[in-house]
């Protein structure tokens, strides 16, 4: 996988686009707007600004860090074309950015997505998108969520089965990202869709989630080209634009089609067999995985007595299903990576969460946890918490503004060229801004000296009091980890039992570790990706993560 943002597949694409593209912005723009005013760092590239710099290798996670520790939460990063974007910390910045109405999805995402899922609420606005969230927001509700418990077991089962057998051999040494990645897949699956991808099946090749998996580095290389997608997205009819697609003369975009269309495919087969059980009664759907309560069949029947004004057509039924399978999975495998790794190198920690759990299924009897005496883990809590804290899948969301506002500051800063003070900043609708999700959540002045380490124990003792008082607009514990307001993830509860589940069957049969001689390193790409170090100092471009896996029974400290 690419490490850093390559051109040479583009050349001839981004040769013809280019300077339209840069008509096209400075059109929707207007007049300019203070943001060339605004303090940032060099270093940006005439074409690709600061994108090398942001996803570009090991020196990202130090270019993010210095972005947090050397502005105050509002600095002006480049991007494509050297176009001036913000790059936000600050939270009451980010509490207008979330709650005003100035703003809204990236033009650049609203082009995209429908063009890779169709069009799913996180690729439509305004009407569309309030509707689609209307009656997608029920069907993750709590009580939903703790319907699936007993549907989400038998995965995190055969997880540690999957990991018994890899004992046997290797050295005990799995590669767990990629069992983490296939039992999301799952998990989504079974609780998603009430459908199995028999991804754990270890005599099987997998090929849906080896085109999933090979999305997120597709993505990452193509930047340049979807950052074009605004001034193309909309010409001419679909069958044309996919003939634009196919004419292409780029490989990495031909892999990004073809990824589609197995998303799209197998999203077809799924819903085609879901209406066909539901068409039998609900004998046939609790045969089905999912025992009729995963939530595309709650959805399906919400959507079958809905008015017409709340109806989802066909397109977008198959679009929520695509963009499901795809978020479901790879954030949350991130997620979860991160937290094994961490574990691994935290061996103190992981044996104290080891005794909470052990302990925890002593006093059930043997029974497996429901949905509240999960919740009800402390260590396991803070620790979920902690690595959604330090490492949030999504470090990075963009969002464009849509009409003229002033955005408040938290304190007061000073423009080039001006020795005065302001408290709001102007931007004119057109601007591009990120929302750096990682700094909100890691910013010394907010959680303390200690906000860059990673310390699950902070949650089990009173927080300082300035988290409470930043009013940072994120609907998860003061971060910014699931975003807020009406772009909120809605399957934060579906992922947060899922990853405290995994963990919980995991640490209660096996111990982590990294083996003597392994050196692992995590890139900074739109989610981040763990590789090992190879003998000649060079990051291996394959994304893995090799922990050493021993049963607990075995295991000496």
């Amino acid at each position: 996988m690419s490490r850093k943002i390559k051109m040479e597949n583009l050349a001839k694409p981004l040769a013809v686009s280019l300077s339209s593209y840069a008509f096209y912005r400075w059109m929707r723009s207007g007049s300019s707007s203070d943001l060339s005013k605004v303090p940032g760092p060099g270093g940006n590239s005439a074409l690709i600004g600061h994108m090398e710099a942001m996803f570009g290798g090991d020196g990202a996670w130090d270019f993010h860090e210095r972005l947090l520790t050397d502005y105050d939460g509002v600095v002006k990063v480049h991007g494509i074309l050297n176009e001036a974007q913000l790059y936000i910390s600050d939270p009451v910045a980010l509490h207008h950015i979330i709650n005003s109405g100035a703003f809204d999805e990236d033009s650049m995402l609203l082009s995209f997505v429908p063009i890779v899922f169709g069009p799913s609420f996180s690729g439509t606005a305004g009407e569309q998108h309030r509707r689609q969230r209307k009656m997608l927001s029920p069907v993750f509700s709590v009580q939903q969520i703790k319907g699936l418990v007993p549907v989400f077991y038998p995965i995190a089962y055969q997880l540690r089965d999957v990991f018994a057998e890899h004992i046997k051999s290797n050295n005990g040494v799995v590669d767990v990202f990629n069992w983490l990645s296939l039992t999301a897949l799952e998990f989504i699956g079974r609780g998603g869709l009430g459908y199995s991808f028999d991804a754990l099946n270890l005599l099987k090749k997998n090929e849906y989630n080896d085109h999933i998996k090979q999305a997120i580095a597709t993505m990452t290389t193509l930047f340049p080209v979807i950052s074009l997608l605004p001034m193309v997205g909309q010409v001419g009819p679909a069958w044309f634009r996919r003939k634009l697609v196919d004419w292409t003369p780029s490989s990495t975009v031909h892999r990004l089609r073809d990824i589609s269309d197995v998303m799209q495919a197998t999203s077809e087969g799924i819903l085609e067999k879901k209406r066909a059980a539901m068409q039998e009664g609900e004998e046939a759907l609790s045969n089905l995985y999912g025992n009729g309560k995963d939530i595309m069949t709650t959805l399906l029947k919400a959507n079958s007595v809905a008015g017409e004004a709340d109806k989802l057509p066909e397109e977008e039924i198959l679009a929520q299903m695509n963009a499901l399978i795809f978020a479901g999975q790879d954030t949350t495998s991130n997620a979860m990576s991160h937290m094994l790794h961490l574990l691994a190198t935290h061996p103190e920690i992981q044996d104290k969460l080891r005794e909470e759990i052990l302990q925890a299924r002593e006093i059930s009897g043997g029974q497996d946890l429901d949905y509240e005496d999960l919740n009800a883990l402390p260590y396991l809590d803070a620790t979920v918490r902690e690595t959604l804290r330090m490492y949030p899948p999504g470090a990075i969301i963009w969002r464009e503004c849509v009409k003229d506002t002033v955005m408040p500051l938290q304190k007061p800063m000073k423009l080039s060229g001006s020795d005065k003070e302001i408290t709001g900043l102007p931007v004119k609708k057109g601007s591009k801004v990120i929302i750096s999700v990682m700094n909100a959540n890691r910013d010394k002045r907010i959680w303390g000296e200690d906000a860059f380490d990673w310390n699950p124990e902070r949650w089990l003792n009173p927080l300082p009091a300035t988290v409470g008082k930043s009013k940072m607009p994120g609907i998860y514990h003061n971060t910014m980890s699931f975003l807020g307001g009406n772009r909120s993830c809605i399957g934060m509860k579906f992922a947060e039992i899922e990853m405290k589940m995994i963990i919980f069957v995991l640490l209660e049969n096996f111990v982590f570790s990294i083996e003597k001689g392994t050196e692992i390193r995590w890139t900074f790409q739109i989610l981040q990706q763990p590789s090992i170090v190879l003998p000649n100092g060079k990051v291996d471009p394959r994304s893995q993560l090799p922990l050493k896996i021993t049963w607990v029974k075995d295991a000496k400290r």
